[in-house]
């Protein structure tokens, strides 16, 4: 066993493997609009989030969680999340009472975050063309920069 960021790891992946299985188990018997498992998104985010960091990967597969089941920031943190994914997953949580350009400038404060959000998007969107994508953070903040005010960014 070793320290890492504060926080005891055993091995590789082990720390995505714990995420996979929270996600997972907190999205079950959810499914999206089209009638399929919503961890299939979850998934899909994950893989086109192009990063071999497991902490993105891990706020890539958790994006949703604490948003649409009862899993709170407490639990992922007993469950020994860091604080870097703790805090990527809560800049991906809408907030009730946010508007939607508050929300933007959560997302925006966090660059793991704005990786994870821009996977989500092109997820959608791959979705519903058929084609599957793949993105990393330049190609993010450039499709962000279309998707979102401009001002936003600078």
């Amino acid at each position: 066993m070793k320290k890492q960021n504060g926080r005891t790891i055993d091995e590789k992946g082990e720390m995505l493997d714990k995420a996979i299985l929270m996600a997972t188990n907190g999205h079950h018997g959810q499914f999206d609009r089209g009638g399929k498992p919503y961890i299939l998104h979850c998934l899909a985010v994950l893989h086109m989030v192009d990063s071999d960091d497991e902490e993105v990967q891990c706020i890539g597969i958790m994006h949703d969680l604490v948003e649409d089941t009862k899993t709170t920031y407490a639990d992922l943190r007993e469950a020994g999340f860091s604080d870097r994914v703790i805090e990527g997953v809560r800049a991906m949580t809408k907030n009730p009472g946010y508007s939607y350009e508050e929300y933007q400038q959560q997302v925006l404060a966090n660059k793991d975050a704005v990786l994870v959000k821009m996977a989500g998007s092109v997820d959608l969107v791959a979705d519903y063309n058929g084609r599957p994508a793949i993105i990393d953070y330049k190609t993010s903040i450039k499709i962000k920069r279309s998707e979102w005010n401009e001002d936003l960014l600078g």
